[in-house]
C-alpha cells in the first residue's frame, strides 16, 4: 500500500447525521420566490451528501428542498445553477426531463425543486422494471443532453476512476480515515501494473475525445421514472467532459446493480457465496442486464448519430472505473471485503484492461 507524504489534519469523510428539520430561513427562501407558505411538517427523503426534504405548500402542491453540504458544496452548487441556466439556453429537448429549481439561496446553499413523483432508478432495476423500453428512454434522454446542450464554461476535469495520483500513492488522509476493506481495494489495484498502465490509456483517450457537457454522476439513483418520463435529477457534478463518463457511469451502475442482484440469489438468505458462486452469478447477471444495456446505449446513438468512433471503448473502461468507485464506497463500512466484491473488482479491472474486447459484451455494438 503506497501513500502520498503529505502533511495536515485528515479531514474525516463519515457523512453527518441528517438534520429532521429544513434549514433556517427557508421560509424567507420561499417567499423570495413566489412560493408562499409550507403545511406544518415535513419529512427527511436523503441518505445521501445532501440533506433534502419533502414538504407541502399550503396550497397543496408538494416541494422538494435541498441543502448541499460537505466537501466542495460551493462547487457542485455552482454546477447545478450552470446547468439551469444551459438548459434555459439549449435547444429544445424531447426525452430529457428534470425537475426545475423554483427557489434558492446561494448563501445558504439551499434550493427549492418542483416534486417529481417517480421511482428511483435503483427500485425499478430491482423490481425488474427497467426493461429495454425504459432504458431506451434513459439513453435518447443522455444523447440529447449531450448533442443539444453547449459544454460548460468551465474547464475539463479529468472524471477518470480510479486517477493516477492515487494509483501512484493515496492521500494520507485517505489512507488514516480507510476501512480495511477499503485498503484492501487499493492494495489490489496499485499492485496491478496493467491496471496502472491501463488508466493512464483511459486518461489519454479522455483528454482527447469531444467536449460535451455531461452530468457528472449519472448513477441510476439520479434517475427517476413517471409514467413514460425519466427526469434526471442532482446536477451537482454537472460540466464539460467525454460523453463516456456519463454513458459507462450508466453502464457500470446497472452491471453493478445486477452483479448484487445476483450474488444475493445464489447465496440464499443464510449460506455465504463461494468464490465459484459469484463468478457464475457475474456471467449471469452480465447476460441479464446485457438487453437493458444494449437498449440504452441504441437509444443515446438514435440522438447522437455522430458520436466519435472510440465511444463504445471509452465507454467500457469508464464502466469498469464505476464498478471500483462502487466498491470503494461499499468497502468503506466494512472489515474486509466479500466474494461479491472482490468479483466485482476482478470486473472492473478486466474492462479497463481490455475495453474493445468487453464493449460488445456490455451490448455497445457500433
Amino acid at each position: 500500500m503506497r501513500t502520498a507524504d503529505r502533511s495536515g489534519t485528515p479531514e474525516p469523510h463519515d457523512r453527518p447525521a441528517l438534520p429532521l428539520r429544513p434549514p433556517t430561513g427557508l421560509a424567507g427562501i420561499l417567499a423570495a420566490g413566489g412560493l408562499g407558505r409550507l403545511r406544518p411538517g415535513a419529512v427527511c427523503v436523503s441518505g445521501g451528501r445532501n440533506a433534502s426534504w419533502a414538504v407541502t405548500q399550503e396550497c397543496g402542491t408538494p416541494l422538494f428542498v435541498k441543502h448541499v453540504t460537505g466537501p466542495a458544496a460551493g462547487r457542485r452548487l455552482a454546477n447545478a445553477l450552470a446547468f439551469e441556466r444551459d438548459a434555459a439556453h439549449a435547444a429544445p429537448v424531447h426525452h430529457l426531463s428534470y425537475p426545475r429549481i423554483l427557489a434558492q439561496c446561494e448563501q445558504r446553499g439551499v434550493q427549492v425543486f418542483e416534486f417529481i413523483d417517480g421511482r428511483p432508478g435503483p427500485a425499478v432495476l430491482d423490481e425488474h422494471d427497467l426493461g429495454a423500453a425504459a432504458a431506451h428512454r434513459l439513453g435518447r434522454a443522455l444523447g440529447e443532453l449531450h448533442r443539444r446542450f453547449r459544454p460548460a464554461g468551465d474547464p475539463r476535469r479529468s472524471r477518470v476512476f480510479p486517477s493516477e495520483a492515487a494509483l501512484e500513492a493515496l492521500p494520507e488522509s485517505t489512507f488514516l480515515d480507510a476501512s480495511h476493506a477499503e485498503l484492501s481495494v487499493w492494495r489490489l489495484l496499485q499492485n496491478d501494473p496493467e491496471l496502472c498502465d491501463a488508466v493512464r490509456n483511459a486518461t489519454a483517450a479522455e483528454q482527447a475525445a469531444p467536449l460535451v457537457a455531461v452530468h457528472g454522476d449519472l448513477r441510476l439513483a439520479q434517475v427517476l421514472w413517471s409514467g413514460e418520463s425519466v427526469h434526471v435529477t442532482d446536477w451537482e457534478e454537472y460540466g464539460s467532459g467525454d460523453a463516456a463518463a456519463d454513458v459507462g457511469t450508466l453502464v457500470g451502475d446497472i452491471l453493478w446493480a445486477a452483479v448484487l442482484d445476483m450474488s444475493r440469489r445464489a447465496r440464499g438468505n443464510r449460506t455465504a457465496a463461494s468464490g465459484c458462486d459469484v463468478t457464475d452469478a457475474g456471467a449471469s447477471a452480465l447476460e441479464h442486464v446485457k438487453p437493458v444495456m444494449a437498449a440504452a446505449w441504441r437509444g443515446y446513438l438514435e440522438e447522437r448519430p455522430g458520436a466519435d468512433a472510440g465511444l463504445a471503448r471509452r465507454t467500457s473502461a469508464a464502466a469498469g472505473g464505476h464498478l471500483l468507485n462502487r466498491v470503494l464506497a461499499v468497502a468503506r463500512n466494512e472489515a474486509r471485503l466479500s466474494a461479491t466484491q472482490r468479483a466485482a473488482v476482478g470486473i472492473g479491472r478486466a474492462l479497463y484492461r481490455f475495453p474493445g474486447d468487453y464493449a460488445p459484451a456490455l451490448g455497445l455494438a457500433p
